[in-house]
């Protein structure tokens, strides 16, 4: 298995908790956008990172993660 999903599936796991029985809290965006700027500014840089370093094609690609849309709900053409 290969950490660009090339050779085979990646398993992606979530970072353990602390205490299993209290896991934490994730902030609601809106409440993070407001309160906390610079987390926020930190998860954007961190995102546009994510989609502009690894190519549209690879397995772990923002837009592979992200999912592809069936090819059934493209937009209409006009005539």
């Amino acid at each position: 298995m290969s950490s660009d999903g090339t050779r085979g599936p990646i398993l992606v796991h979530g970072i353990p908790a602390d205490d299993p029985q209290n896991p934490p809290v994730r902030l609601e965006v809106r409440d993070m956008i407001k309160d906390q700027p610079d987390q926020w500014n930190l998860y954007l840089l961190g995102l546009e990172r994510f989609k502009e370093n690894v190519p549209e094609g690879m397995p772990l690609s923002f837009f592979e993660l992200a999912g592809k849309l069936p090819s059934s709900t493209s937009a209409p053409t006009r005539t």
